[in-house]
């Protein structure tokens, strides 16, 4: 791996942990809890990192 592939899978790395946590967020503030919780975080967090992708050039 070189130089350029290992910052883009630390860029990717860095999108996952934001979406995540943004995910978590909104979690928090809807009040969800238990199975309801973990779906959603799941479902936002790809959802954001898509956007994230998308937004920050995620072609690599």
């Amino acid at each position: 791996m070189d130089d350029d592939e290992k910052i883009a899978e630390s860029n990717r790395d860095d999108w996952r942990e934001a979406a995540r946590a943004r995910a978590i967020s909104e979690a928090e503030d809807a009040g969800l809890r238990g199975e309801k919780r973990q779906a959603f975080i799941l479902k936002r967090t790809k959802i954001h990192y898509e956007e994230l992708e998308k937004l920050l050039g995620g072609d690599g």
